[in-house]
């Protein structure tokens, strides 16, 4: 089951999956997996809703099969965001669910 945390909490998880342009400086060797790392622009962003629309959009030009395979079966997939803070990690999971 693939599950989602932060850098702060799971960083050094064995199978930590970094989805964010950005990497903490503790753990420079975690798998990256750029395919869900939101653009750069696309971070500065201001409105949730637009946000979520445009990230959206990248996630469907995806395979999620194939996401699921790249990422593994006990992946943890990580951002910078706290828990429970709006964050691209609960689109991933609710787009993986979906699909």
């Amino acid at each position: 089951m693939i599950t989602s945390s932060n850098f702060a909490k799971s960083g050094k998880h064995t199978d930590a999956v970094a989805i964010s342009q950005g990497i903490p400086e503790f753990n420079p060797h975690v798998k990256r997996y750029m395919p869900l790392a939101p653009p750069r622009w696309l971070l500065k962003e201001k409105d949730p809703e637009l946000f979520d629309r445009e990230y959206r959009k990248q996630l469907d030009s995806l395979d999620a099969k194939q996401v699921a395979e790249d990422l593994g079966t006990n992946a943890v997939i990580l951002c910078w965001e706290s828990f429970n803070v709006r964050c691209h990690r609960r689109l991933v999971a609710e787009w993986l669910e979906e699909k």
